[in-house]
C-alpha cells in the first residue's frame, strides 16, 4: 500500500511538471517540488517492515550537498537565486532517495522504480493521440 501511495505521488509530481510546459515555468516546477518533498517526507515517515537503511557515507555526501548550498546562502549576491537552487538540489536529493527506497523495497521488481516516468509517458502518449485524431494541432 505504502508503495503505491509513492508510486502515485510520484507520478503526480511528474505528470504536474510534463502537463504545464513540461515544467520550463519556475511556478510549476516549485508545485512538483512540494509534491515530491511531501510523499519523500511520507516515505520516510510511515513505518515499513525492512530495516535496511541508506549507507552512512552515501547519506553524509547527501547531507554535504545540501548544506554547502545552504552556506552560500549566506554569501551570495542573489539570496532569492540561491535559495532557489538550494530547494532544487533538496527536490534532487529527495528524488534520489525516493527511488532508492523503492529499488529496495521491491528487489524482486526493480522496473516499479520506473513505472512514474513510463506512467507519465504513457498518458502523455495518450494525449497526442487524442490530439491529433480529435482534429487538434
Amino acid at each position: 500500500m505504502k508503495s503505491i501511495l509513492i508510486v502515485g505521488g510520484v507520478t503526480l509530481a511528474l505528470g504536474y511538471a510534463v502537463l504545464l510546459s513540461g515544467g520550463f515555468s519556475q511556478s510549476d516546477f516549485n508545485v512538483s517540488m512540494l509534491v515530491l518533498g511531501v510523499v519523500s517526507l511520507l516515505a520516510w515517515l510511515l513505518p515499513t517492515k525492512s530495516s535496511s537503511r541508506l549507507p552512512q557515507p552515501t547519506l553524509w555526501l547527501l547531507l554535504l550537498l545540501v548544506a554547502a548550498v545552504a552556506v552560500q546562502l549566506g554569501f551570495s549576491v542573489k539570496p532569492a537565486a540561491t535559495r532557489d537552487h538550494l530547494l532544487r538540489i533538496a527536490t534532487y536529493v529527495a528524488a534520489f532517495l525516493l527511488a532508492w527506497n523503492l529499488g529496495r523495497r521491491h528487489r524482486s521488481r526493480p522496473w516499479i522504480v520506473c513505472l512514474p516516468i513510463l506512467l507519465v509517458a504513457l498518458l502523455e502518449a495518450v494525449l497526442g493521440l487524442v490530439q491529433v485524431h480529435g482534429g487538434g494541432a
